[in-house]
Order: structure tokens, then C-alpha cells, then sequence
């Protein structure tokens, strides 16, 4: 059943965020600057497809490790701190904005890659005004080791 909601949340994650919003933006013809690429545009799928990996990574460990789903109100109840969650406390944003920015150089808009800013700002302030505090809450004192060796979003390898 798990597996299911996870799968699920994915989805809807991917539907909405990943491909719903960057094609009302495209379609839409709204570009606040022009992006003439030409074939660089091709190195778009470089961050897109790293992201798209890396998300599927992380929701696999959401629900197999942490018990949850990469959704906010079914989020894994155990604290997880493997795989890419040793290097940065917030890989699956990092794939996010990824994914969008990705999407932003293939298909050349300045209207996705303002999106994708934005996102990432918007993610930033759920993590710091939410998330953060919930799991100090959540988890106490293991949480708070976790914030003091992995950093929030540049990630380290040591």
C-alpha cells in the first residue's frame, strides 16, 4: 500500500509541478525575456534528467526507509539520512528545481526558468518556516545532530 501512495504522490508531484505548470507557461507565450539557445538547449536534459533520477531516488527512499511519500501531509515518519540525504538535507527540492530548470534550457523560457527561481525561493521559505521546525519536533535531538553535520542545500561529500 505504500508503495502505491508513494507512486501516487509522485505523480501527482510530476503532473502539477514538472509538466502541468512549465506547459501552461510555454503555451501561454508569456516570456518576460528571449532565450535563443539553439542546440545549447540540448544541455537542458542534462539537469533535467539528473533531477528526474535523483527525485525517483528519493521517493524510493521515502517510502522504503522513512515510510512516507514526498508528499508534505503523508512525509515519511522516520528520520531518513541515507543516500543522497548524507551530502544535503534536501535532495528532493534540489530535484526539483533541477527538473524545471532543466525544462527552462530545453525549451528555451524565461518563463519556466523564472518559474523554476521561484520555486526554489517557495520551497526554501516551506523548509524553513515548516518542515525544519515540525521534524526539530518531530525527532528533537537526532534532527538537530543531522542539521549540524549535513548542510541544507549545498551539498558536501566527506
Amino acid at each position: 500500500m505504500l508503495t502505491i501512495r508513494a507512486l501516487g504522490a509522485a505523480l501527482i508531484i510530476v503532473a502539477i509541478w514538472f509538466v502541468g505548470f512549465p506547459c501552461f507557461l510555454v503555451s501561454s507565450g508569456a516570456e518576460p525575456f528571449p532565450l535563443d539557445l539553439g542546440r545549447l538547449r540540448l544541455l537542458g536534459v542534462l539537469p533535467l534528467l539528473t533531477g528526474a533520477l535523483l527525485f525517483l531516488w528519493v521517493t524510493w527512499i521515502f517510502a522504503f526507509v522513512g515510510g512516507g511519500t514526498p508528499l508534505v501531509f503523508d512525509s515519511p515518519v522516520r528520520l531518513v539520512s541515507i543516500g543522497p540525504y548524507l551530502w544535503l538535507r534536501n535532495p528532493m527540492y534540489i530535484a526539483d528545481t533541477l527538473i524545471v530548470t532543466g525544462e527552462a534550457v530545453l525549451f528555451e523560457s524565461s518563463a519556466i526558468l523564472v518559474y523554476a527561481g521561484l520555486l526554489w525561493l517557495g520551497l526554501h521559505l516551506l523548509v524553513v518556516v515548516l518542515e525544519e521546525p515540525r521534524l526539530r519536533r518531530r525527532f528533537g535531538a537526532r534532527y538537530n545532530e543531522y542539521c549540524s553535520r549535513v548542510p541544507r542545500w549545498i551539498p558536501t561529500v566527506k
